[in-house]
């Protein structure tokens, strides 16, 4: 690829793709396709390479790119077995923990003001609560329809955009997306000491 888009500190893969895919102005499916990660029906959807590269995957991923595969493998959940996170137990389905797949992946809205965007991969975490360094509590919602603003995959057609809430509009639901600004977010309270003694 042409042009070059720096992953920045603590990012995940997914959210480094959406920027690149943002970058180029392309289709989540266009992005994947290019850098050979969409091979088959699901591979969009399932995102088991979050969770950890495959080595032709991560080949393939740091030669279109240009970012070094060490680089890319800490963008995935691999980066957390030490904690207990497995990736293998079974083939590609990482285990974040009991209450995981029915929690939606919060957000520090100063992070996203300060990153421009970029999602950081100890967010999708079953345990992660609260910003270290701002000092505040995770959100989980969007300021304007109070939904999950980000699904786990991208929408396939669609250029993305991590600053924006991506669910359907409540009022043209085939229309648009809501796409209300969660650097805007406001309702997140402060943390107190132990708790950021806690997340760290």
């Amino acid at each position: 690829l042409p042009i070059r888009v720096e992953p920045v500190a603590q990012e995940s893969l997914t959210s480094w793709l959406c920027a690149l895919a943002h970058r180029y102005a392309v289709t989540w499916q266009q992005m994947l396709t290019a850098v050979g990660l969409h091979h088959r029906a699901g591979d969009m959807k399932r995102l088991g390479w979050a969770a950890q590269l495959q080595p032709a995957e991560v080949a393939g991923l740091a030669a279109s790119t240009g970012i070094d595969e060490a680089i890319l493998r800490q963008m995935t959940l691999a980066r957390f077995e030490y904690l207990g996170i497995t990736t293998g137990r079974r083939p590609r389905h990482p285990d974040f923990g009991a209450e995981h797949g029915a929690r939606p992946i919060q957000y520090c809205p100063s992070c996203l003001r300060h990153s421009g965007g970029r999602w950081q991969l100890r967010w999708s975490l079953g345990w992660s609560f609260a910003c270290v360094e701002h000092g505040r509590l995770l959100s989980d919602a969007c300021p304007c329809c109070n939904r999950r603003p980000q699904r786990r995959a991208p929408q396939t057609r669609r250029i993305p955009d991590l600053l924006l809430c991506s669910q359907p509009d409540l009022v043209e639901p085939t229309a648009q997306l809501c796409g209300a600004d969660l650097r805007t977010t406001s309702d997140t309270p402060e943390a107190t000491a132990e708790m950021i003694d806690g997340q760290r």
